[in-house]
């Protein structure tokens, strides 16, 4: 099993971005983020059919994950869940499940 060793948040745009995964949440009912689809058509290509085939919707705790050829190498889409009920508490429970 692959620990976590490295955490980074910032703001670059996707196409800076050197990483084994990159982590996007997607709220119930939203679409893609902007810098899923600033990584180029394939890859917005293969996180929609991924979200299809998978039927996520972005409920809590769900999750659709994406293998890439750039310069991210895997892509997780984490549901987040209503908008309206997000809490400081419940992005830590799903920041916590993340790292495991």
């Amino acid at each position: 099993m692959a620990r976590l060793k490295k955490v980074a948040i910032n703001n670059k745009s996707v196409s800076e971005i050197k990483s084994d995964l990159l982590v996007s949440g997607f709220f119930k009912g939203s679409s893609l983020s902007k810098g899923i689809k600033g990584m180029g058509d394939n890859m917005n290509v293969n996180v929609s059919n991924a979200i299809s085939i998978d039927k996520f919707k972005g409920d809590k705790n769900k999750r659709v994950s994406v293998y890439s050829g750039g310069s991210v190498k895997r892509v997780l889409i984490q549901g987040l869940g209503d908008k309206n009920k997000l809490t400081s508490d419940n992005l830590r429970a799903v920041a916590s499940n993340l790292s495991r």
